[in-house]
């Protein structure tokens, strides 16, 4: 008698998620409910690894993954990071061989790491030109001394000084602060600087003359140009951790049940790109509540429904905010000055938020403390270097009644002409 053919019963992947979700009792977020198993037993320990690794997921399948299938993501998305990190640095010893380490390169920006090294370029020619010997402490320390002569007759302020000090620090950490060397006539020399020739702090760009700029940008048909000047304005950004927005950091209004958050907000260095602001934070937010702009939460939501279409990816995935980069706005920022025929304290788009926080304390917009928040400046000396309301009002007082009209007009008619991708020519100063 031949034997019965055995049954093989084949479950759905519904039926299997369903099960799983069963034996391990996971409960949704959405729910609330704390897993009695994991709090009954683990009540007194660490939480688990897979606990933890639900935490570190944001993606929206986390909450529906098995614990082990959340492990497994996480282990991966780690493996994924060091493969990226090993695409830019091999694996090797670096500071035992003599090296500058990873981290300590890490440290500093790219940009600024090029700029240290500009710097001890010139430093090393003028050495070279002029026969001076760096082999020793004492020779260095001479050296120095001689290159800050050299470059105070020359008619530099104090910040190149600072600079190469800087430098230095950054190859020779031992001359830090916290180091080991000292390097003390250099050092004096760059307190006499300071004191003969301090560095020239950028004055607050007036808003009449931003608005100037931004209709020059409208009348040459970019738009994008001329809301980016806006945004960095209002929000107080630097011009560089504004050009890095992307579409998923432009939060829109939001209603759940009794919380209404009806502002339109961007998330300026978010966590999960690993790239901090200027001071090294992360997740920092801006609230786009400026009564004197209340146009750019909803322009920038429209902005980034187009990107999305331009660059053809969803929502999730997310584009650059901008299509245009910081050396083609530079160009068509110092042609709108040029034509605006604006003084020559009109010297860098950075002034923008030194004019936006001066703005909102001398038109009482925004208390000192709201204005410090909003420039996420950390100390108070810091925040009295961007707010001049009273070199504000000084050069508001030399500013052609023309160009004040004009940018007042332009305020009230922006939608439209960002609509139109056009604007009347703005007057010169």
């Amino acid at each position: 008698m031949a034997p019965k053919k055995r049954k093989v019963a084949v479950f759905s992947l519904k039926q299997v998620c369903q099960a799983n979700q069963r034996m391990v009792a996971v409960k949704l977020r959405e729910e609330g409910v704390v897993e009695e198993r994991a709090t009954r037993v683990r009540d007194d320990r660490a939480p688990s690894p897979v606990l933890r690794a639900a935490r570190c997921l944001k993606n929206k399948d986390a909450v529906t993954m098995t614990p082990l299938a959340r492990l497994i993501k996480v282990r991966q998305l780690k493996k994924e990071k060091g493969m990226r990190r090993q695409k830019e640095y091999v694996k090797r010893m670096r500071a035992s061989q003599g090296e500058m380490g990873v981290l300590e390169e890490k440290s500093v920006g790219k940009g600024t790491a090029k700029d240290y090294a500009r710097k001890l370029d010139a430093f090393w020619e003028f050495t070279g030109s002029k026969g001076l010997a760096t082999g020793t402490l004492e020779e260095l320390d001479v050296a120095l001394t001689e290159y800050a002569d050299e470059k105070y007759l020359d008619g530099e302020a104090a910040d190149v000084g600072d600079k190469l000090k800087a430098a230095l620090e950054f190859v020779r950490p031992e001359f830090a602060r916290t180091g080991t060397l000292r390097l003390p006539r250099f050092s004096r020399s760059l307190k006499g600087w300071r004191k003969a020739a301090p560095t020239q702090v950028r004055l607050p760009m007036l808003e009449c003359r931003m608005r100037g700029i931004s209709g020059f940008m409208l009348h040459r048909n970019k738009k994008r140009m001329a809301l980016y000047n806006e945004l960095t304005f209002s929000g107080y950004l630097r011009p560089g951790e504004a050009l890095r927005l992307k579409t998923l950091d432009v939060v829109s209004p939001s209603a759940h049940g009794d919380t209404k958050l009806m502002e339109w907000v961007l998330i300026l260095a978010p966590f999960e790109r690993g790239v901090g602001s200027k001071a090294g934070i992360f997740d920092e937010t801006l609230l786009l509540d400026d009564v004197r702009a209340p146009y750019l939460g909803p322009l920038l939501g429209q902005l980034v429904d187009e990107r999305l279409l331009e660059c053809k990816v969803s929502e999730e995935e997310g584009a650059l905010l901008w299509d245009f980069s910081a050396k083609e706005f530079l160009a068509e920022w110092r042609a709108a000055v040029e034509f605006l025929g604006l003084p020559d304290e009109v010297k860098s788009p950075y002034q923008n938020r030194h004019g936006g926080a001066s703005r909102d304390h001398l038109c009482k917009l925004r208390s000192v403390e709201d204005v410090k928040r909003r420039g996420r400046w950390a100390a108070d000396a810091s925040a009295r270097i961007y707010d001049k309301p009273g070199r504000l009002q000084q050069l508001l007082n030399k500013t052609n009644v023309s160009l004040t009209e004009y940018a007042a007009e332009l305020r009230k008619r922006f939608v439209r002409y960002y609509l139109s991708n056009s604007a009347p020519q703005p007057p010169k100063n």
